[in-house]
């Protein structure tokens, strides 16, 4: 690919990316809706860029996608590295036009490929790979815009939960998205259908608490961090679903989760999906606890968010000191990828 080798990280600049000139949080006259938590705030910006200049990196600030392309040139020979944290554009592919441009011109790149947040972003698509893997998750089913939705009993063991499979941030899921019947899901799963206009998941609801695990690294040396658990209102999620509106509000916080023997499970099972899945250098994964008692994976983020007040930051300050050092075991991850000439 003829990248560059950096021997210090004096050498080195890293190229920054995300949206600015059409990013709601960083011009007032950009008007959003669906769109807006998936675009990157300054409290998520300025504490990346803070860390690597701690860190003795130089911070080239690239404009998106279209700043990229325009400048891909004077990028591609001045960047050691691409710490991505573009929205992209629309639909299931939106994230992938950052990694697949910097695949295409040999630039390094911090966090997953193409390939890997698109997988990541598939909700069933995750799961059916995930159970092939010995993964336990919730029973799903998947509904298209293209046929009428038909629910049977016997389908579903009820509760269930209906979401759209290609959205994030909690993006189609409300305190009516947990359904109890088969008329329930067929009312529900159409409205989203037509609202959404691609394909609906409908899963087991697990009710149990909701834990997320940081992860950091490569194979064979990807380490999961930590484990937390989310509260709303100071109480766990248990039967609670995570909506757009407790996103917005910024409602769900963070603790150390509690349970030895499954926090074990949790961290090993997140590694091996972090290796499996392709989720380069960092990654988050979510479970909630079973009636049984026991696991079950619900979410994959290979593109986490890395705001301080994030489920990700946390559980990964559980083992490594401070933020800084968080940035700098991904940095240093992703650098030794691009050093043994690993892309994809």
């Amino acid at each position: 690919m003829g990248n560059k080798i950096m021997n210090t990280k004096q050498d080195k600049t890293i190229g920054l990316i995300y949206e600015i000139s059409k990013n709601p949080f960083f011009n007032k006259e950009y008007q959003s809706t669906n769109k807006l938590l998936e675009y990157m705030k300054p409290n998520e910006i300025e504490p990346i860029k803070e860390a690597l200049l701690k860190l003795g990196y130089q911070v080239e600030i690239i404009d998106g996608v279209d700043d990229l392309m325009t400048r891909i040139d004077e990028i591609k020979n001045k960047v050691s590295l691409l710490f991505n944290k573009s929205l992209g554009d629309s639909g299931l592919e939106k994230k992938i036009t950052v990694p697949a441009i910097a695949r295409h011109n040999g630039i390094p790149l911090v966090g997953a490929s193409a390939y890997g947040l698109t997988l990541g972003r598939n909700k069933f698509h995750s799961n059916r790979l995930l159970h092939g893997l010995g993964v336990r998750v919730p029973h799903a089913m998947v509904f298209y815009p293209e046929y009428a939705v038909k629910v049977q009993e016997g389908d579903f063991s009820f509760p269930v939960l209906a979401k759209p499979s290609n959205e994030s941030n909690s993006l189609g899921l409300s305190d009516k998205s947990i359904l109890n019947t088969p008329q329930e899901v067929i009312e529900v799963v159409t409205d989203l259908l037509k609202a959404f206009r691609q394909p609906i998941t409908v899963e087991e609801f697990i009710p149990g608490d909701e834990w997320s695990v940081s992860v950091i690294g490569n194979k064979p040396d990807t380490l999961s961090l930590g484990c937390v658990t989310n509260i709303l209102d100071g109480k766990s999620m248990a039967g609670k679903v995570k909506t757009r509106e407790h996103n917005v509000d910024g409602a769900i916080k963070y603790e150390k989760a509690s349970h030895p023997q499954l926090i074990d499970e949790a961290l090993r099972i997140s590694e091996k999906i972090h290796d499996h899945m392709e989720f380069y250098d960092y990654s988050r994964i979510d479970f909630r606890i079973g009636s049984d008692d026991q696991l079950y994976c619900m979410e994959l983020t290979p593109h986490p968010d890395l705001r301080i007040d994030s489920s990700y930051v946390p559980a990964a300050l559980q083992t490594l000191p401070d933020y800084e050092t968080m940035i700098d075991k991904i940095v240093s991850a992703a650098h030794t990828r691009s050093q043994n000439g690993s892309y994809l």
